[in-house]
């Protein structure tokens, strides 16, 4: 009885580990590390949209968003328009305690 116990009871410590270091890294995240692999991207891959009219509307690392996601997971989010609708860029980062890395990067198209 006592070893389950312990072991839910790791469990949880580690869930709620893995979202306070990714809520207390937020801050830093958004102004270094996470900020500076996606602006990194936008340098290396022009990421634009278009309006109505046709006019070409660069992405602008100034609208980023930083988020939590989960336990020692933050992504950055930001968006073009495309034409009526929108394409939302999302990169995610992995904050660990000792090293904030990269994830995937998915684009979303809102209709």
């Amino acid at each position: 009885m006592k070893r389950p116990l312990a072991r839910a009871v790791i469990a949880v410590f580690l869930l709620a580990t893995g979202w306070v270091v990714a809520a207390f890294a937020t801050p830093k995240l958004a102004q270094s590390t996470c900020i500076a692999y996606a602006q990194d991207y936008l340098r290396t891959h022009p990421v634009h949209g278009r309006t109505l009219n046709g006019q070409i509307v660069p992405a602008s690392p100034d609208d980023m968003v930083t988020k939590v996601e989960g336990p020692f997971q933050t992504s950055v989010w930001y968006s073009v328009p495309r034409h009526l609708h929108a394409t939302v860029y999302v990169h995610q980062c992995h904050a660990l305690p000792w090293k904030t890395t990269l994830g995937e990067r998915k684009a979303l198209h809102l209709v």
